[in-house]
């Protein structure tokens, strides 16, 4: 199975959501191809994207094709002011049901401190608008990331509850196969 790990840093090096991210990629390597995305690297979305020559199209055109082979997701969203950041909503801007229409997703919160609730909250509300991804139910938020999966932290709740979510994820992932299989066809491209 084939899981793609988009990270919503904005951050030059990455951050906490993209170290976490490799911590998440090792743990499904046994059994899974990883792919990892990094929102801060896809241009602002333009007008290029609805089918007119221009750079975000050009870029966007080889991490389109990665996506669109990518049976499940993983959205790391760090919290930034309380909110989702903005490179991670452009990327949602950019996404299509060609890359993730009936592909299941797991949403990770990432937050420095005791927040990280509402990227999950806003993302939920608005990011699988057009794009037809499918949000599994259940969601995770690490706290005090700086500290998580690291050698002086007793991180095993959230390693227990990351192990649940991702056996979750990738039974969605296959339950779904035989859908995405169907010929849907896409007569209402943005939503209601």
């Amino acid at each position: 199975m084939h899981i793609a790990l988009i990270s919503g840093s904005m951050k030059t090096n990455g951050g906490e959501s993209t170290r976490i991210a490799g911590v998440i990629a090792k743990q499904l390597a046994p059994k899974h191809q990883t792919t990892l995305v990094e929102a801060k690297d896809i241009p602002l979305w333009d007008e290029s994207m609805w089918g007119q020559d221009g750079k975000t199209v050009k870029t966007w055109a080889p991490i389109s094709e990665k996506l669109q082979t990518a049976d499940a997701f993983i959205i790391l969203a760090p919290e930034y002011n309380g909110t989702a950041p903005a490179a991670l909503k452009n990327f949602f801007h950019c996404l299509s049901s060609k890359e993730t229409a009936h592909k299941p997703a797991l949403l990770i919160g990432v937050s420095a401190g005791q927040n990280g609730s509402y990227p999950i909250a806003e993302l939920r509300a608005t990011a699988a608008k057009n794009n037809k991804l499918v949000f599994i139910p259940d969601h995770l938020i690490i706290r005090d990331a700086e500290k998580v999966f690291t050698e002086n932290h007793d991180s095993t709740y959230i390693k227990d509850r990351l192990t649940y979510s991702l056996d979750v994820l990738t039974q969605y992932a296959t339950a779904m196969k035989p859908l995405r299989e169907i010929d849907i066809p896409d007569a209402y491209k943005f939503g209601m």
